[in-house]
């Protein structure tokens, strides 16, 4: 039934539901009256729902601050196929780097090791700590 059909008084719609047409015009303004109600509650229902999507995400979110002069790992950002010479064994991760600038919004600012700055900022979420090893003490 189409919601057209309800709001027209048919023959069909009337011995449906064994109504008059003075009790089907009163049913459809009562009706009408609650449907604010009725969008409300449903709006606050998927608030409710939207809060918990972000909650379970949030779950597994694992934010990373660093300060100025950490030594960071960069992530390789590949914009086209592996690098043909490694294929799948491609480096994911390149550095050093040295973390000199920390802007808002979790954009950091790196520097080379040998002190040359880079111009452009990378979002944290592309960042990993670097920790010394054994070979690189030597």
């Amino acid at each position: 039934m189409l919601p057209l059909e309800i709001t027209v008084p048919s023959l069909r719609i009337l011995q449906e539901n064994g109504l008059a047409i003075e009790e089907n015009d009163q049913m459809l303004l009562h009706e009408l009256d609650a449907l604010p109600e009725e969008r409300l509650r449903a709006l606050e229902h998927t608030r409710g729902q939207n809060k918990k999507v972000e909650r379970a995400f949030q779950k597994h979110v694992r934010s990373q601050t660093f300060q100025e002069g950490d030594m960071v790992w960069k992530a390789i950002l590949l914009f086209g196929p592996n690098d043909p010479k490694f294929g799948k064994w491609s480096p994911s991760w390149e550095g050093p780097f040295i973390v000199s600038a920390k802007t808002t919004g979790g954009a950091y600012g790196l520097m080379e090791p040998e002190g040359k700055e880079s111009k452009t900022v990378i979002n944290g979420k592309y960042l990993k700590q670097f920790y010394l090893s054994v070979w690189d003490l030597e």
